[in-house]
This record gives structure tokens, sequence and C-alpha cells, in this order.
């Protein structure tokens, strides 16, 4: 049985004696080096052109590569992590690093984060691509929810008004077909009146 040996072969003489890493002399992944690296599953925050592929290429957003992560240095008690990617389709290195101060992350060297065009016309992002607001860009979003909110109501108030009705009409139905039997006779009669109406 393979097992978790990361898809790696073990022949059945040496089945339970080593691991498949050890077997072909690989480090598990995550595991810290002795150079204070780790390889860990790093994906792109956003669209990125690598310099090193000619012509540049854009690698985009949310693409997985296996990364070299290694804490560089430190802002306040947050510590900043230095991500070094190798692209696929080139060979050339990227770097990427947190940003902790502006939180969002910032390409170091061999490439270039996509460019979206002057930062006053775009909307400015925080964490997980979420906008960060100004006081009153807030305050008019806050004004535009109470109106929202307004027109909740007075949907309610239409809704209650339609169920009253619908109640009403329930209950004055139930009230004429009480006794069917009854109602059922003065139909007969009257339908009798007609149709001797129509023989003479």
């Amino acid at each position: 049985m393979q097992g978790f040996n990361m898809g790696r072969y073990i022949p059945p003489e040496l089945e339970g004696t080593t691991s498949g890493n050890k077997l072909h002399q690989r480090r598990a992944p995550g595991t810290l080096r002795r150079d204070g690296t780790q390889t860990v599953r790093f994906e792109m925050p956003f669209a990125v052109w690598c310099h090193t592929c000619q012509p540049h290429a854009i690698i985009g957003q949310g693409v997985r590569f296996n990364a070299e992560k290694k804490k560089v240095g430190y802002y306040h008690s947050t510590p900043i992590w230095n991500f070094r990617i190798k692209h696929a389709a080139c060979g050339g290195w990227l770097e990427v690093r947190t940003d902790p101060k502006n939180t969002r992350y910032e390409v170091v060297s061999g490439g270039k984060a996509r460019d979206h065009g002057d930062d006053g016309d775009r909307m400015r992002e925080g964490e997980g691509g979420l906008p960060i607001l100004t006081p009153e860009e807030r305050e008019k979003r806050r004004e535009d929810a109470f109106a929202v909110l307004e027109g909740r109501v007075e949907e309610k108030e239409a809704v209650k008004d339609n169920t009253k009705r619908i109640e009403e009409l329930y209950r004055s139905r139930e009230r004429d077909w009480d006794d069917p039997w009854s109602v059922n006779r003065r139909m007969r009669d009257s339908f009798r009146q007609e149709r001797k109406k129509l023989k003479k």
C-alpha cells in the first residue's frame, strides 16, 4: 500500500521500513529548513506581469505555486513574509512580499503588479479586495441603507394590507358556504325558476 508518501513509489521489499521522502531523498513540504525557509502553497493575490517572459506574460490572480516562504522582517510585531516563486512557463523567479502597513502584497522582483489606472479613479482595495471607504462614502452608504430599509417598511405595510384583504375573503367564503346544503338549494331554486321561464 502506498499510503501517505506523496505519490512516490516504494518497492514492496522496502514497504513499511522507510518513507517515500527518505527513499527519494526529498523533504516533506511545509517543514522548516535550516536556512529558515519553508515550502508552502501560495496563490497569487492579484494578476502579475512576469518580466522574465519574452514578451512579458501575465500570471492570473488565483494561480497557485509552491513557494519558498521566508521571514524577512517585522512591522511592529507583525512578521513580514517573502514568497519566492518559480514561473513554470519561463523558469524565472518572482518575489512577492507581505506589506502589513498597507494590508496588501507587493511584488519585489521579477515582475510587476497589473496596473488598473490612476489610484484616484479606481476603488481603493483593502484585505480580500473589499473597498476601504472614506468617512464621507461610509455616511453616504449608510443613508442609502436607510432608504432601502424605508422601502422595505413600505413593502411590509403593503403585504400586511394584502394579507388582511385575503383573510377577509376567506372569512366571507367560509361564512357563505358554512351550510353547503342550503346554498346548493338556493342555487337549484333559482335555476328551476329560470328554466321554467325559458320553457315558457
